[in-house]
């Protein structure tokens, strides 16, 4: 009896060590001259690949390409750790974003947030504000990058705006 127990508590042990990848699985998808962000091989990483790659994205003594590449896979994960972890290196003044040579706007939605003012009704809506930011910001074209409805809203703008985006 005592045998049987045992083992149930060693398996359930080795399932919880198991569920975050090891660093160097998330770090080899990282790594290499042609990377491009692809779901596929992140997903199968399974559950904690996220926590992973904001462990990567901290990491100062990692070299800055290795760094974004991690802010920019996180785009995969929409949950609310994520969310606050890309707002968080948004408005950083040591953003990995800056290190590349992007300058960053982190902006909240009207009535989201910080932000004051009616919230549009749509996505659309939201979309057709953002050329209207841009211009109040002197930013002719931008990449831009959102996290669960920023994402939506990211791609209705390149839809509806491809010259500026």
């Amino acid at each position: 009896m005592k045998s049987a127990i045992l083992l149930v508590l060693i398996f359930i042990n080795t399932s919880l060590v198991m569920a975050v990848p090891e660093r160097n699985k998330v770090m080899r998808l990282l790594e290499g001259r042609h990377w491009e962000l692809q779901e596929g091989p992140f997903k199968r990483l399974g559950e904690g690949a996220d926590q992973r790659l904001r462990e990567i994205a901290d990491n100062t003594s990692l070299t800055n390409y290795l760094r974004f590449r991690a802010l920019i896979a996180l785009s995969l994960y929409d949950n609310e750790e994520t969310g606050a972890h890309l707002e968080r290196h948004a408005r950083s003044g040591d953003s990995s974003f800056a290190h590349r040579g992007f300058s960053v706007l982190a902006v909240d939605f009207p009535g989201n947030g910080r932000s004051t003012g009616k919230a549009p009704s749509d996505i659309g809506k939201l979309a057709d504000w953002v050329p209207g930011l841009m211009d109040d910001a002197g930013v002719k074209e931008a990449k831009l990058i959102g996290h669960s409805m920023g994402a939506l809203v990211a791609l209705e703008c390149a839809v509806r705006h491809p010259q500026r985006i």
